[in-house]
């Protein structure tokens, strides 16, 4: 087994080193403050204070932390919090990057968000749906199709190339990435249930729009899955994977089932269409064997 480090035990963090802990790995893992590092430890997690909005002096890391750094695998979670309108995280992650600067590392494990596509700018008719279903629903989009289209995915790529070009190995075919990046679609899970997000609103748009959804339980997997491979395959490169359940459902159908799922008023949605796009999370599958726990996201409604 291997020691793995988890930078950001929240939502999908503490459960990913939950996880590997339970695999057998020595795991450490990061909080913003000492008292929640701590308690990190009654679950056989190492924990240690990581604040990436203080200012960090090498000389001064904790012991736990700069053994942390020296791990076979480091899995970097930092939530981008674009849509809270924080500003910070390309300093955060500039201060990963410092942190990791010439660590031995096998694999580098970074989090991002599918919020680097861009949205189908085609124009959409209602009858369109007549000549093919998924017309509506919008083009699917793999993992060579992200671009800078907005302020908020312009952030995402640029924190993406900076972690992928860190620590570069320089190999018989040049200079290869030791950074694997998993694209996270809209996450599902305990504490995250679908049905409170729309309950009882009307005339809310875009009720063509296709839901790109993954479950908790799947990004645990997945992850595993990168690291296990990571770890008995040396030679495997970087690669990007999308994570995302393959069926898509409209927004208008899935959300209203989400409602009655959790007991609560269902939404009107509008009839005019919206621009949307669908997420292509099946390379993962094709590489590495991996197989969705969720394949339809009303299957996650039990599950959250």
């Amino acid at each position: 087994m291997a020691n793995v480090a988890v930078i950001g035990c929240g939502w999908f963090g503490l459960p990913l080193a939950q996880s590997l802990v339970k695999q057998g790995h020595q795991v450490f893992g990061s909080k913003r403050s000492g008292q929640d590092a701590a308690n990190l430890n009654e679950l056989g997690i190492r924990g240690f204070a990581l604040d990436l909005a203080k200012e960090l002096v090498q000389s001064s890391l904790s012991a736990q932390m700069q053994q942390a750094l020296q791990s076979d695998v480091v899995v970097v979670n930092i939530p981008p919090g674009l849509r809270r309108g924080e500003t910070n995280y390309l300093e955060y992650v500039a201060k990963l990057e410092h942190l990791l600067l010439g660590k031995p590392y096998k694999r580098l494990v970074f989090i991002s968000t599918t919020g680097v596509y861009p949205t189908s700018s085609v124009p959409l008719k209602a009858d369109d749906a007549t000549v093919n279903a998924n017309a509506l629903l919008g083009p699917l989009l793999d993992e060579t199709m992200a671009q800078a289209s907005s302020p908020a995915s312009d952030i995402l790529l640029k924190a993406e190339s900076v972690m992928a070009s860190l620590n570069m190995e320089t190999l018989n075919q040049g200079n290869v990435s030791k950074t694997t990046i998993v694209r996270f679609a809209g996450l599902i899970g305990p504490k995250r249930h679908p049905g409170r997000f729309f309950a009882g609103k009307t005339d809310v748009p875009g009720g063509n729009v296709a839901v790109n959804l993954v479950h908790l339980d799947d990004c645990v997997a997945s992850v595993s899955l990168i690291i296990h491979a990571a770890l008995n395959h040396p030679d495997l490169l970087g690669e990007v994977y999308n994570l995302c359940a393959p069926i898509h459902l409209p927004k208008s159908e899935f959300y209203s089932e989400a409602c009655e799922h959790l007991g609560v008023d269902s939404a009107t949605f509008s009839e005019q269409p919206q621009p949307s796009k669908r997420i292509d999370g099946s390379l993962i599958c094709r590489d590495l064997g991996f197989r969705y726990l969720y394949q339809d996201p009303r299957q996650m409604l039990d599950a959250c």
